[in-house]
C-alpha cells in the first residue's frame, strides 16, 4: 500500500513539472513521446494515437485531450488518496487473513502491481481510437480513476509458492512492454517523419502557387499597360482629327469670304474683263466646293475611325473581364485538385497503415499460406513441363510429316520444270 502511494506521488510530481505544452507539431510530438515512456498507463493510448495521419488540428485536439486524461487523473488521485487507502488497508488485511494458512506467503513486487494497474486503468479509462483524419471518439472526462490492484487480488489469486516463476513472469513482463515500447518508438518516428514530408510537401506547394500567382500579377500589369499605350494613342488619334477638323472649318470659312469678295467683285466690275473672269471664278468656286466635299468627306472617316476604336476599346475590357474569370475559375480549379491530392495521399497513408496492421496479425497464416502456394506451384510449373514436352513432341511429328509432303511437292514441281524446259528448247532451235 505504501509502495503504490508513493508511485502515485512521484507520478504526480513529473506530471507537475513537465506538463504538455501544445506550441507546435514537433514539439508536441517530442513530449508526447517522452510521456509515452514515462508512463507505462498511456501504452495503449500512444499506440492508437500514433496510427492517426491527420492535420495539425485534428493532433492537437487529440493530445489535448490526452493532457486533460492525465489531469484528471492527477486530481482524481488527490481527491480519492485517502479513500482509496483505507479501502485497500481492509482488503489487504482481508487477504491476509485468507491466505495465511499458506507456508510460502510473498507480497506482490511493486513493478508488477503497477503494472498490473497500469493495464487495468488504461481498460477502464481509454476508448480506443479510430484511424480517421477528422474526427476523434468521445472520450468520457468524468471517468473515476481507480487503482485496480484490489480487483486484481480478489479475482485472479496469484501463485506465490514459488518465487522463481514469479521472477520469470516478471522478466517476461517487463521484455513484453520493453518491446511494446520500441514498438511505438519505431511508429512514432514513423509519423514524425510522415508529418515533416507532408509539411514539407505544403511549403512547396505553397512556393508554386506564389510563383503563380507573381506570373499572373505580371501579366495583369502587361496587359493594363499595353491597353493604356493604346488608349494614349486613340486619344492623340482622336486629337489630331479635332486639329483637323478645326483646321478645315477655318479653310472653309476662308474660301466662303473669298467666295463673297469674288461675288462683289464681279458685281461692281463693269469692265470686259467681267466677261473674261467670270468663268475662271467659276472654276474656282466648283474646285472650292469640290475641296469643301472632300473635307466633309474626310472629317465623317474621322468620326468613323474614332467610333471603331472606341467599339474596339469596349471589346478589348470585355475580353479582359472574362480572362480575370478563366483565371480565377483555373485558381479554384487548382485548388480543388490539390485537396483531392492530399485527400488521396491520406487515404493512401491510411490504407498502408492497415496493411501493416494486417500483415503483422497475420504472419504465421501467410507463412502457411505461402508454403502451401509453393509447393502447389512446384506440382503445377510439373504438370505443364509434362504438358509442352507432349506438345513438343505431337508438333515435332506434324512439322516432319508437312515438311516431307512440301518436299515432294517442290521436287514435282522441278520435274515439271525441267520437262517444260526441254520442250521448249527444240522448238526454239
Amino acid at each position: 500500500q505504501d509502495d503504490s502511494s508513493e508511485d502515485d506521488e512521484d507520478e504526480i510530481e513529473r506530471y507537475d513539472k513537465a506538463k504538455l505544452v501544445i506550441s507546435n507539431e514537433e514539439s508536441v510530438l517530442k513530449e508526447w513521446k517522452k510521456w509515452s515512456i514515462n508512463y507505462p498507463t498511456l501504452d495503449v493510448l500512444a499506440g492508437s494515437l500514433l496510427d492517426i495521419t491527420a492535420s495539425s488540428c485534428t493532433s492537437q485536439r487529440i493530445f489535448s485531450a490526452a493532457g486533460r486524461i492525465l489531469e484528471e487523473r492527477r486530481q482524481n488521485l488527490v481527491h480519492a488518496k485517502e479513500e482509496e487507502e483505507e479501502e485497500e488497508v481492509k482488503e489487504t488485511f482481508a487477504f491476509y487473513f485468507h491466505t495465511k494458512s499458506h507456508s510460502n506467503f510473498t507480497m506482490p513486487l511493486k513493478k508488477e502491481k503497477h503494472q498490473h494497474d497500469s493495464t487495468d486503468v488504461i481498460k477502464s479509462q481509454i476508448t480506443p481510437l479510430n484511424n480517421s483524419t477528422n474526427t476523434i471518439l468521445p472520450t468520457n472526462e468524468n471517468l473515476l480513476l481507480e487503482n485496480s490492484y484490489r480487483h486484481l487480488t480478489s479475482t485472479n489469486k496469484t501463485n506465490f509458492s514459488n518465487d522463481s516463476a514469479i521472477g520469470l513472469d516478471h522478466l517476461s513482463l517487463i521484455r513484453g512492454h520493453k518491446n511494446d515500447l520500441d514498438v511505438l518508438n519505431n511508429r512514432f518516428s514513423n509519423y514524425v517523419n510522415a508529418l515533416q514530408k507532408k509539411s514539407k510537401e505544403n511549403n512547396d506547394l505553397q512556393k508554386k502557387v506564389d510563383i503563380e500567382k507573381q506570373k499572373h500579377k505580371y501579366l495583369a500589369t502587361k496587359d493594363n499597360h499595353e491597353l493604356d499605350t493604346q488608349m494614349n494613342e486613340l486619344r492623340t488619334e482622336i486629337d489630331e482629327s479635332a486639329v483637323l477638323t478645326e483646321h478645315f472649318i477655318i479653310k472653309h470659312d476662308r474660301a466662303l469670304k473669298e467666295l463673297a469678295l469674288l461675288k462683289d467683285k464681279i458685281r461692281t466690275e463693269e469692265d470686259n474683263s467681267y466677261v473674261k473672269r467670270r468663268p475662271l471664278l467659276e472654276k474656282e468656286y466648283q474646285q472650292t466646293s469640290v475641296q469643301l466635299q472632300e473635307l466633309k468627306r474626310s472629317c465623317e472617316d474621322l468620326e468613323k475611325i474614332a467610333q471603331a476604336s472606341k467599339n474596339q476599346m469596349n471589346l478589348m475590357n470585355d475580353l479582359y473581364k472574362k480572362l480575370e474569370d478563366e483565371l480565377h475559375d483555373l485558381t479554384l480549379n487548382n485548388i480543388r485538385l490539390q485537396n483531392n491530392l492530399r485527400t488521396i495521399e491520406e487515404q493512401i497513408l491510411f490504407k498502408k497503415a492497415t496493411y501493416e496492421t494486417e500483415k503483422a496479425e497475420l504472419g504465421n497464416e501467410q507463412a502457411k499460406q505461402k508454403q502451401f502456394y509453393t509447393d502447389e506451384l512446384g506440382k503445377a510449373i510439373e504438370d505443364i513441363k509434362y504438358d509442352f514436352q507432349i506438345l513438343l513432341k505431337h508438333n515435332k511429328a506434324l512439322l516432319e510429316n508437312s515438311y516431307a509432303d512440301r518436299m515432294e511437292q517442290a521436287k514435282t514441281q522441278l520435274l515439271a520444270y525441267e520437262t517444260t524446259k526441254q520442250q521448249q528448247q527444240p522448238l526454239a532451235a
